[in-house]
C-alpha cells in the first residue's frame, strides 16, 4: 500500500492574513483527500503563542517560539528549521511570505532528506525588502525548488528580471475561496439574487495599513455626497486614519467597524452596496472574490494586480478601475455608480460574472499537480 505524500504549508508567521488564510484552507482540502498534512511557520504570530492558529483541523508546528531579534537569533532558527525537516521529513513544503521563501530552500538542501519546495509570491517582489528580493533569487534558483507559484500574472511579472534559472521555475495560480466560505456567501447572497442598493453604504476591508491606501479613500469620500464608508478592519494605522477622518469632517459619514472573524466579517460586507479596494498594490484579492460572490459592484485601483483581478476571461471588466492617488476621480466614480441605477446593475451583473470564474478545486487540483509532479 503507498503512503500519501507529506505536505507542510509553511509561512515566515502564522498572523492573519491573505496568505495564512489561502495556506489553512489548502491544508484542510489536502488533508480531506487524504494527504499527511502540517501548517508550519517559522515562528508564530506573538512570541511565545503556540496554540491552535484560526478554525483548522491541521496542527501548526514553528521551527522557534519566538521571533528572533538578532542575527543569532536568526540562525538559532535556521537550524531549528533544518531540524524540523529532519524531524518531520515532509516530501513537499509549499512556502509563502518572502522570509519563508528565502530560508527554507536552503534550509531544505542542508537538511539533506531530499525534500522539494515549492515558493510562492502573494505580493509584488519590488514590496519586498531588497535582502529579502536577494535571497529569493538565490533560494530560488537552488535545485531544492521545484516550482515558483504566483498568485497572478502580474505578480509572476515582476519576477520578470530573475535569473533563467529562476523564471523557468514560474507557475501562475489565481486564488479562490474555499467551500465554506462560498457556503456562507450563499447564504447571504444565494444564487441567482440581483443586489438593489439599500443604504448608499460603500465598504472596504483589509488591515489599516500602507498598502490598502485608506488615506486616498478618504479624501475621496469626502468629495462625495450622502454616501457612508464602512472600514472593517484594524491596524498600525487606524489612530492616524482616525485623526484624518475628523478632520476632513467626516465623523458621521465613516465607521472603522475594527476586525472581525472571517465569517462575521462578510456579514458586515454583505450589508453593504458597494466594494471599494484602492490599494497601492496586492497579489490576488481574496475580498474581491468575496464581494464578487455577494454582487457587489467592485471598485478597485489601477495597478496591474487589481486589473487583472477584476478582468473577466473574455477580456472585459468586471470592475471600475480608478486612478490609484486620484482622490476627486475616485469619489467621482464613486458618486456616479451610487446615483445611477442603471450603473449599479450593470456593475452587479459584472461582479456576479466574475464569482463564477472562481473555482476553488481547480485551485486544489493545480497545487495537487504540483505535488505530483515534484514527487
Amino acid at each position: 500500500m503507498t503512503t500519501a505524500p507529506k505536505v507542510i504549508f509553511m509561512l515566515s508567521h502564522s498572523e492573519e492574513g491573505g496568505a495564512s488564510n489561502i495556506w489553512a484552507d489548502l491544508a484542510q482540502a489536502f488533508a480531506a483527500k487524504g494527504y499527511r498534512v502540517q501548517l508550519a511557520a517559522l515562528y508564530p504570530k506573538a512570541a511565545g503563542v503556540l496554540s491552535k492558529e484560526r478554525l483548522t483541523q491541521v496542527e501548526w508546528i514553528y521551527a522557534v517560539p519566538d521571533r528572533p531579534r538578532s542575527l543569532l537569533g536568526s540562525a538559532g532558527m535556521f537550524w531549528s528549521l533544518v531540524k524540523l525537516l529532519r524531524r518531520e521529513r515532509p516530501d513537499v513544503v509549499f512556502t509563502a511570505l518572502p522570509a519563508a521563501n528565502a530560508i527554507v530552500p536552503l534550509a531544505a538542501q542542508v537538511s539533506g532528506t531530499g525534500l522539494r519546495v515549492v515558493t510562492s509570491h502573494h505580493g509584488p517582489i519590488s514590496t519586498a525588502r531588497k535582502y529579502l528580493d536577494v535571497a529569493d533569487t538565490l533560494a530560488g534558483s537552488l535545485p531544492s525548488v521545484d516550482t515558483i507559484i504566483s498568485v497572478s500574472h502580474s505578480v509572476s511579472n515582476t519576477l520578470s528580471s530573475k535569473p533563467t534559472t529562476y523564471r523557468k521555475k514560474r507557475a501562475v495560480i489565481h486564488n479562490a475561496l474555499p467551500p465554506r466560505i462560498e457556503a456562507n456567501l450563499e447564504a447571504l447572497y444565494p444564487a441567482g439574487s440581483r443586489r438593489t442598493m439599500q443604504a448608499r453604504l460603500l465598504a472596504a476591508t483589509g488591515r489599516l495599513a500602507e498598502q490598502k491606501n485608506y488615506p486616498t479613500l478618504l479624501r475621496a469620500v469626502a468629495n462625495t455626497r450622502e454616501i457612508h464608508l464602512n472600514i472593517v478592519g484594524s491596524g498600525p494605522d487606524e489612530q492616524a486614519l482616525r485623526d484624518l477622518s475628523d478632520s476632513l469632517g467626516l465623523q458621521s459619514r465613516v465607521s472603522f467597524l475594527g476586525s472581525f472573524p472571517r465569517e462575521e466579517a462578510l456579514g458586515r460586507l454583505s450589508q453593504a452596496d458597494v466594494f471599494i479596494q484602492v490599494s497601492l498594490f496586492e497579489g490576488h484579492s481574496l475580498a474581491i472574490i468575496e464581494a464578487a460572490k455577494l454582487g457587489l459592484p467592485i471598485i478597485v485601483s489601477d495597478v496591474p494586480e487589481q486589473i487583472e483581478a477584476v478582468t473577466l476571461r473574455d477580456g472585459s471588466r468586471a470592475g471600475i478601475v480608478v486612478p490609484t492617488l486620484d482622490p476627486e476621480s475616485i469619489g467621482a466614480a464613486i458618486q456616479q455608480l451610487f446615483d445611477s441605477a442603471a450603473e449599479y446593475r450593470l456593475w452587479s451583473d459584472r461582479a456576479s460574472m466574475l464569482a463564477k470564474e472562481s473555482n476553488f478545486d481547480n485551485l486544489v487540483c493545480a497545487y495537487e499537480a504540483i505535488v505530483n509532479q515534484a514527487r
